[in-house]
């Protein structure tokens, strides 16, 4: 698999799910939060998880979102780097049920999500794969702008020093959209 095919998963996302179009971010407002808290917080702890590691750790998150959804396993050993694992399982923490227990047994209990059926698990997905492809096209812009760290620099703006907590990992169960009218 060479850089190309590896962003493939990217546009296969976007297909499937579509992106967070402009003037749309507040409705996904706390799905991108939870998950660049965490990407904050990891950086935080680790400089060498720099803005260019978001740039590959976004594509392996998706890729364990893709592989739930598929039963699909890719060999992405190539890919993968200490910095850019740390961040992927930041990315997780934050919306993957089968990373995150603690998240598992809220979307479930809380909020009714059956994760063992693919249709849910294919709506569930969808907030955070839409979160995640708006992150990776953003951290494309501030590197382009403002160097090989920018997207943490302009991040780092919107969440205070006070808000990832000591290591610990933010989420967001995204909310479950059913057919019924009231």
């Amino acid at each position: 698999m060479n850089q190309y095919q590896f962003e493939q998963v990217c546009r296969r996302m976007e297909k499937r799910y579509g992106k967070i179009r402009k003037g749309e971010e507040s409705r996904h407002e706390e799905g991108l939060r939870a998950i660049e808290t965490n990407l904050l917080t990891v950086r935080r702890q680790n400089r060498a998880c720099d803005s260019r590691r978001v740039l590959e750790a976004v594509p392996l998150a998706l890729y364990a979102a893709e592989s739930r959804l598929t039963g699909q396993e890719y060999d992405l050993s190539a890919f993968e780097n200490p910095e850019n694992l740390k961040l992927k399982h930041a990315i997780l923490m934050a919306f993957d049920p089968f990373t995150n227990a603690e998240l598992r047994k809220e979307a479930e209990e809380e909020y009714g999500w059956n994760l063992d059926d693919g249709a849910e698990l294919e709506a569930y997905y969808q907030h955070p794969a839409q979160c995640l492809l708006r992150i990776w096209d953003s951290a494309k812009k501030w590197i382009k702008e403002r160097g090989s760290d920018g997207y943490f620099n302009f991040i780092s703006a919107f969440i205070p020093p006070d808000i990832t907590k000591d290591g610990e990992m933010d989420w967001a169960v995204p909310v479950k959209i059913t057919g019924d009218a009231d």
